[in-house]
């Protein structure tokens, strides 16, 4: 879509505009804070309940991006950003960018990835790691922030008496490692 100012307005800025912000410069604004926090508009509605969240006549929009529902946008009556909120942390607040989205969610991939490490760190210290039976990614849990990933789920094994053992255990890495 091309602008009569010469500015070319993104699929996300159309989307703005079609939930009432209605100045295609501000809905570019808020684009590009959207874009400097990583989250990427795949549906955005009007949230009344978000509304004057804080007491200072803000609007408040829902938007879905990577499959992630619960972010937040908070908008002044001016149409400029107050907040973005994903869950409980602030992706931009104070008018600057404080975090991305990807600080706090992990991709089917890394989860993926973080179960197969984190099977084959169990079973190194299991006497028998070849009886070691574990859940489906479904029963694992992830969860990450800015500094940490903490992984938990359990394992069924043979313990030295050959009886058969469940045990739940949980990991924790740095945010940016990427093996346990």
């Amino acid at each position: 879509i091309v602008m009569s100012n010469n500015q070319t307005t993104s699929a996300n800025s159309t989307k703005l505009m079609q939930v009432g912000i209605e100045d295609k410069e501000k809905a570019n604004q808020i684009d590009n804070i959207l874009k400097e926090c990583g989250v990427n508009i795949q549906e955005i509605t009007h949230e009344e309940v978000l509304d004057n969240a804080t007491g200072i006549n803000e609007k408040g929009y829902r938007i879905t991006a990577d499959g992630i529902k619960n972010v937040d946008l908070y908008v002044m009556e001016d149409d400029n950003v107050y907040s973005i909120k994903y869950a409980d942390n602030f992706l931009y607040n104070d008018n600057q960018v404080v975090s991305k989205l990807t600080d706090y969610y992990l991709t089917n991939k890394e989860k993926s990835d973080l179960e197969i490490n984190s099977e084959r760190m169990v079973k190194d210290i299991l006497k028998s790691p070849s009886t070691a039976k574990f859940p489906n990614i479904l029963e694992w849990k992830f969860y990450k922030d800015k500094d940490k990933i903490i992984i938990q789920s359990y394992v069924d094994y043979q313990n030295g008496f050959g009886t058969m053992i469940r045990r739940e255990f949980q990991i924790k890495l740095a945010s940016d490692q990427t093996t346990p």
